[in-house]
């Protein structure tokens, strides 16, 4: 990995769990291997939007957030909404000064995050902003680096986003140094 490409960290809270699940929220972060971080945006998704392109609702998703804590409620609930397409725009517009080539795009799992996000992006015609060999997964690499994550926080788009992001960096360090 070049230390010195730009990194960014996405991730989503939805409403469910599979390839194809409606989008309540997105968080990104622009990050160095070094661990400097910045937010780059914390998006509300407005469901119908979703669900009327075909993203789906599933009720135990739905039940599991119902069972969280108020506070996890409120804050996903306190996010100004757009519609699924106006918020893919926004996302892709925060990476607007980033070099599409050099830029990582990562998240939490290989097969969650950015795959519900270039589906939704297909269903309302968004161009997906990152190139597909530039998608890296904390996972495998926690798991390579023998790298103890913890999450932290209470299933915040942002905070999640800004939390894997600073464990990749740790994650990165510590392999460096073998």
């Amino acid at each position: 990995m070049d230390k010195s490409s730009r990194h960014i960290m996405i991730d989503l809270e939805t409403m469910g769990t599979s390839c194809i699940s409606a989008i309540a929220s997105i968080g990104a972060v622009a990050f160095t291997l070094d661990g400097e971080t910045e937010a780059l945006c914390h998006i509300g998704v407005d469901l119908q939007s979703c669900v009327n392109v075909g993203l789906e609702l599933d009720a135990s998703t739905v039940t599991w957030w119902l069972k969280q804590s108020k506070e996890n409620q409120e804050r996903l609930l306190a996010l100004k909404t757009k519609t699924l397409k106006d918020a893919l725009v926004a996302l892709f517009d925060s990476f607007v000064l980033l070099d599409k080539v050099k830029t990582c795009v990562w998240s939490h799992g290989s097969n969650f995050d950015t795959v519900i996000l270039e589906n939704a992006c297909k269903l309302v015609g968004v161009p997906v902003w990152w190139k597909y060999s530039n998608v890296r997964d904390t996972r495998t690499l926690f798991d390579v680096c023998n790298y103890k994550y913890v999450a932290s926080g209470g299933h915040d788009a942002l905070d999640d986003a800004m939390n894997q992001a600073e464990a990749v960096a740790k994650a990165y360090s510590q392999l460096t140094r073998r």
